[in-house]
């Protein structure tokens, strides 16, 4: 078993900086998701570093999200928007931002989807 040191705060804001979720965080560091809890209960520098990560994580994707939305051809709306939900947990009355973002995509996959039907005529 893994145990908690020093470079913990460091690692774990790096992993989750790029949008991956805490539960990965787990999974990299080879420990249960209860040992990651534990170590943010017990490790205030630990809890602010996944805080902080988690956050720019978010930023993160909803930066790559708005870039590869109307830039990339193989950009799957689908995908970004059910990631977006699942992993920061986007509802009805999400902060505008996040909630904006996932308008847009479900706008955009929708008007994809209307083209490819016009196209095939599906």
């Amino acid at each position: 078993m893994l145990i908690y040191n020093a470079d913990m705060p460091r690692i774990a804001m790096e992993f989750l900086s790029v949008g991956r979720s805490k539960n990965a965080l787990a999974g990299h560091l080879g420990i249960v998701k209860s040992t990651l809890f534990k170590w943010i209960e017990d490790h205030p520098e630990f809890a602010e570093a996944v805080e902080i990560g988690f956050m720019r994580g978010q930023a993160w994707l909803e930066e790559e999200g708005r870039k590869s939305l109307w830039d990339c051809k193989n950009f799957n709306n689908v995908v970004y928007l059910q990631t977006m939900k699942a992993q920061y947990r986007i509802k009805e009355d999400a902060e505008p931002l996040s909630q904006a973002i996932a308008n847009a995509v479900a706008d955009k996959t929708a008007e994809l989807f209307d083209a490819a039907v016009k196209e095939h005529k599906v």
